[in-house]
């Protein structure tokens, strides 16, 4: 320590070898990220407690559960579930999974097998506990995943200007040239993305979509009423 103190030059050498060895650390906070939330979420521990709590609000005789504004927000019983909080999964464990692999799935390529795992059990835990355990509201309409599409970009250029980073203090001057057209094709590409595909996305559905809502609504159209309201999950 007494070296990187004294020579600047100890300094850049220390942050330059520190990057690629902290991608350890890091697929420990994921790992750990997705055995705790996957195994809360799995065990439904939150839902049934405030399940448990609402049974013993009612055993004590406290207020008609049919009345009472408590009992009907927070204390909800198993078969009236809490909506699914997908910004809170995208905020809080998708996006920084994306962020570790933007940024180690090259100086570090052994991350991207701990963030494939991971990503393999999210993805299958989530998607069983949404059809099973959740009620299909709300629903933006695809509005979050544009929001999502936005942090993804964020994502990108964050990470590419931490390889730029790395690189200038490994003093790779060659690699740096190349990152360099690549941070502007990323630039290119985020601006062709939302000059066209996110525009599209504003006038949904599309104009042959509407041309037949129309042609079905003047003609009397289709009476879809047989398929409202039949899905229920199967715990509910």
């Amino acid at each position: 320590m007494t070296n990187i103190r004294d020579s600047p030059g100890h300094v850049i050498t220390f942050l330059a070898n520190s990057l690629p060895a902290q991608s350890s650390y890091f697929c420990q906070i994921v790992v750990v990220a997705m055995v705790y939330n996957m195994g809360m979420e799995l065990l439904r521990i939150y839902p049934i407690g405030m399940a448990a709590v609402r049974r013993a609000i009612i055993w004590m005789g406290f207020p008609d559960p049919e009345e009472s504004e408590l009992l009907k927000g927070y204390f909800r019983p198993l078969d009236d579930p809490y909506e699914f909080e997908h910004a809170k999964v995208l905020a809080n464990t998708v996006v920084l999974y994306f962020m570790v692999l933007f940024v180690y799935t090259v100086v570090a390529p052994l991350s991207n097998f701990f963030l494939a795992v991971c990503f393999l059990l999210l993805e299958s835990g989530y998607r069983y506990q949404l059809y099973h355990n959740y009620p299909p509201t709300p629903d933006s309409g695809g509005k979050l995943f544009k929001n999502f599409i936005f942090m993804m970009f964020a994502c990108m250029v964050i990470a590419q200007l931490t390889l730029i980073g790395f690189l200038l203090l490994k003093q790779s001057w060659y690699a740096v040239s190349g990152l360099g057209p690549l941070l502007g094709i990323t630039a290119v590409f985020i601006w062709y993305i939302l000059l066209t595909k996110i525009q599209a996305t504003k006038h949904l559905p599309s104009s042959e979509c509407i041309q037949a809502d129309r042609k079905q609504r003047s003609t009397g159209g289709l009476d879809y009423e047989f398929v409202r309201h039949q899905y229920l999950q199967p715990s509910i």
